[in-house]
């Protein structure tokens, strides 16, 4: 988290908010025996996104209790969320990017307002879909600079312009096979993580 924290879920649902500096921690519970298999804490520290098992993907407060913000949902099958990335936006705008991607590796970026009002839901604002039909399997993502996303699912690695309605999509090369794969600081440095654990 930028605050230094480190939060993570759990099977039964719970989330748990870290901190190092003195090893106390928090522990919320959320959907009861669903297990959380995706967790993107907001620049705030406060919001989180938060995907499941069940394919429930919701937007929340933790403290002083759980507040469900908004409930992101779809016409799709439900599936689990794997990845969930928030792209901060400037002071100026009204609403945060959150890029969530699914186990077929469905991927889409919804606006969340930054406020939260019954009146403003949450929508889906880009729908970054390449195939013409959904593969379960590993799937990895992050924002990149200037309102990208690199994706790694099947075989090939993409860098999604999604800065317009008009998506489009560049591959990268990679020589080998992806297990893992970070964005990391100011440059967007990829990291990528091969088979024989090859960083």
């Amino acid at each position: 988290m930028k605050n230094g924290n480190v939060a993570f879920g759990d099977i039964t649902g719970s989330i748990i908010v870290f901190e190092p500096s003195t090893s106390e921690y928090v522990s919320s519970s959320t959907i009861e025996q669903i297990a959380v298999t995706a967790l993107a804490p907001s620049a705030n520290c406060r919001t989180f996104g938060i995907g499941y098992q069940d394919g429930s993907l919701l937007v929340a407060t933790l403290q002083p209790r759980f507040t469900i913000l908004h409930n992101l949902t779809t016409s799709r099958r439900p599936l689990p969320t794997v990845n969930l990335a928030w792209y901060a936006s400037s002071s100026r705008q009204k609403s945060d990017m959150l890029a969530v991607q699914m186990h077929d590796r469905d991927l889409r970026v919804w606006s969340v307002a930054k406020k939260h009002s019954a009146d403003d839901p949450a929508k889906v604002v880009r729908n970054l879909w390449k195939a013409e039909t959904s593969m379960d399997g590993p799937n990895w993502m992050g924002w990149s600079k200037n309102g990208c996303i690199i994706q790694s699912s099947d075989l090939q690695t993409l860098s999604w312009d999604v800065r317009t309605t008009h998506v489009t999509y560049d591959p990268i090369p990679i020589l080998d096979l992806v297990r893992g794969l970070a964005v990391h600081g100011r440059g967007a440095t990829l990291f990528t993580l091969s088979p024989n654990n090859t960083v």
